[in-house]
């Protein structure tokens, strides 16, 4: 089944869906924090040299945009894949739960050319969101009802992990995802595996990873450092 990210537009108008497309081009290329506003602006095909400041205020607000827009269309899938889920008795399944939260990425890469949401998604991962900027997932938005709801049964599957630990292994993860799909995107094709062995295998990888049981003691320091 191809993914289809429908008709859904996040109520954003026409004008805005152009330069939130063109930011999260920029972005993707560029980096979050390089690309200029002026240039997407231009590439949104704005006359107007401000219209990011105008239609978003900030760069920040450009972003949020770029993450409500596109965590609306993936969130059609991962409520599809939950209502299947509950359907066939699979929602407890922890392998069924990592491609509820990693599967519509992965087919918005694969089939509609989504390798700069990928990018800047990573980018916002290493750089951003430790300075407290916020992802839709963090508060209570349509965009994210649906991923929401799949990190909370995540959560309950995993209760021996206390919120602190799960949160940063949550987000390492993700970035661990999206970076290897950025490098697999840029390896030829002749050194890299299928796309969905790909998919398959950092899947696992993921799991591996996220169940192992947390140290029952202090981790010493290592000499001479903190």
């Amino acid at each position: 089944m191809k993914f289809s990210i429908e008709s859904e537009s996040g109520g954003f108008s026409e004008t805005k869906i152009k330069v939130i497309e063109a930011g999260e081009k920029l972005f993707g290329e560029m980096g979050i924090e390089k690309a200029p506003l002026r240039s997407i602006a231009s590439a949104a095909g704005q006359k107007n040299i401000n219209a990011v400041q105008y239609h978003f205020k900030d760069r920040w607000g450009l972003l949020n945009a770029i993450f409500e827009y596109r965590e609306a269309q993936l969130d059609i899938h991962r409520r599809d894949l939950l209502e299947r889920g509950r359907a066939n008795g699979d929602i407890k399944d922890l392998r069924y739960l990592f491609k509820v939260i990693l599967e519509p990425n992965f087919r918005h890469y694969k089939f509609n050319n989504g390798i700069s949401y990928i990018k800047v998604h990573a980018d916002y991962l290493a750089n951003i969101r430790q300075r407290g900027i916020l992802h839709p997932v963090d508060y209570d938005t349509p965009s994210t009802v649906a991923f929401r709801q799949g990190v909370a049964l995540l959560r309950e599957k995993l209760s021996f992990l206390d919120t602190k630990i799960f949160n940063m292994r949550l987000e390492a993860i993700g970035l661990m995802f999206l970076n290897s799909v950025s490098r697999h995107h840029s390896t030829s094709l002749d050194r890299r595996p299928s796309d969905w062995a790909l998919f398959h295998h950092l899947t696992e990888m993921a799991i591996a990873a996220f169940v192992v049981q947390p140290w029952s003691f202090d981790v010493p320091a290592a000499e001479g450092l903190p």
